[in-house]
């Protein structure tokens, strides 16, 4: 988008004197608004996990891990390694034959390399949720290298 148009309204400064470094005057009337979220929209459609896991930070999240187990909690932090940390967090045991298990957590951290995925809850839906009545088969493991 640099031309050695002249330059655009508004520039004096040394750049500006420069014409192999001057914006284009028509795509300077073209630059979309400046706010926050319309940059993270739609310059930036795909947010990175980073970006997305500081929104959901003292939120209501489901971590499902590689070994197959279902962590609900909210969400106390996260590092560049995707590491976790949630608070007041319980474990949902799955079993075809008996009602969901919770089984209370506390504080706890989850290793990045163990996430396989994670979600934000509606914490009005999850209160609605009959769990007496629920039967699944636990989640399979995530299995990674097999051929």
């Amino acid at each position: 988008f640099l031309s050695r148009a002249r330059p655009a309204i508004g520039n004096t400064g040394p750049a500006s004197q420069s014409p192999a470094f001057v914006q284009h005057q028509s795509l300077v009337s073209c630059r979309p608004p400046a706010s926050p979220r319309f940059l993270t929209r739609h310059i930036n459609p795909h947010p990175t996990m980073a970006t997305v896991l500081s929104e959901w930070k003292n939120k209501a999240v489901c971590v499902i891990t590689c070994d197959g187990r279902s962590i609900l909690g909210t969400l106390a932090g996260h590092d560049q390694l995707q590491n976790l940390i949630l608070k007041e967090s319980h474990e949902r045991v799955y079993s075809p034959d008996a009602p969901v298990e919770i089984v209370p957590l506390g504080l706890y951290v989850i290793r990045g390399d163990n996430v396989a995925i994670i979600s934000d809850l509606n914490e009005e839906e999850e209160a609605k949720l009959d769990l007496s009545a629920a039967r699944a088969d636990p989640i399979k493991p995530v299995v990674q290298g097999a051929l």
